[in-house]
């Protein structure tokens, strides 16, 4: 199921990029990729995360990734952490998003009608679930990747340093 799940959403047709340096461009549209695959499937995140490397789609794209971000620059231990913090981040997020975030705050309710809680919520936690709810998920999915790949950027910088300075 999984693996019919990967494959009708197009990951298999995944291609590494062109130029090496597109590293962090790539690893964000192939992050958006298996997403939608995920999520056009009910329950998609956790049949995929279930199944794990027995989607040999799955298995594919993550010695893909490994391999273009080690032709980035990154050593294969940090390119594999890499790779599997960004998949890990794609599985927990399409699981949540498919499990639903919670009590909708009272004014954004569909109906527009006060929402109907087992408890109050703290003011500032009501202030949160109004602002968030003004966001779709895949801007909410994307904002948390840009954090992953600009942290992982820094990395690259990082470790690409102190090979020179041991130079």
């Amino acid at each position: 199921m999984a693996q019919a799940i990967l494959v009708q959403g197009g990951v298999e047709d995944i291609k590494p990029p062109r130029d090496s340096t597109a590293w962090a461009e790539w690893l964000v549209e192939t992050a958006h990729v298996v997403r939608r695959a995920m999520v056009s499937h009910r329950d998609g995140g956790r049949v995929v995360a279930g199944a794990s490397f027995r989607a040999r789609t799955l298995e594919n794209v993550v010695m893909l990734a490994i391999n273009v971000l080690n032709k980035a620059g990154f050593d294969l231990l940090h390119a594999s952490l890499a790779t599997a913090t960004t998949i890990d981040y794609v599985w927990g997020y399409v699981i949540e998003e498919q499990a639903g975030y919670g009590p909708e705050p009272e004014d954004v309710t569909p109906q527009g009608q006060r929402a109907a809680s087992r408890f109050e919520l703290d003011p500032l936690l009501d202030a949160i679930m109004k602002e968030t709810a003004k966001l779709t998920a895949t801007e909410k999915f994307d904002w948390g990747l840009r954090i992953i790949v600009s942290g992982l950027k820094s990395e690259l910088v990082d470790s690409m340093s102190n090979i020179k300075t041991k130079s």
